[in-house]
């Protein structure tokens, strides 16, 4: 798996002034608990269309882990 955080890369452009770059970030379950690991501070993210649905659908994965 790539490592998690920060990349520096802005491989659609650069959305606005505040707009950090590429965040790679991991999903899984923790203690029954969906977890979301930036691996950084994070103020903000944005997602295009497919992006949203991956995430989205992601997370419907793992709380079907949850007991």
């Amino acid at each position: 798996m790539n490592e998690i955080g920060k990349t520096g890369k802005f491989p659609k452009g650069k959305l606005n002034n505040n707009d950090e770059g590429e965040l790679r970030f991991a999903i899984g379950v923790h203690k029954n608990r969906i977890i979301i690991d930036f691996n950084t501070p994070v103020s903000w993210i944005g997602f295009d269309k497919k992006q949203a649905i991956e995430i989205a659908n992601s997370l419907l994965i793992k709380a079907k882990e949850l007991k």
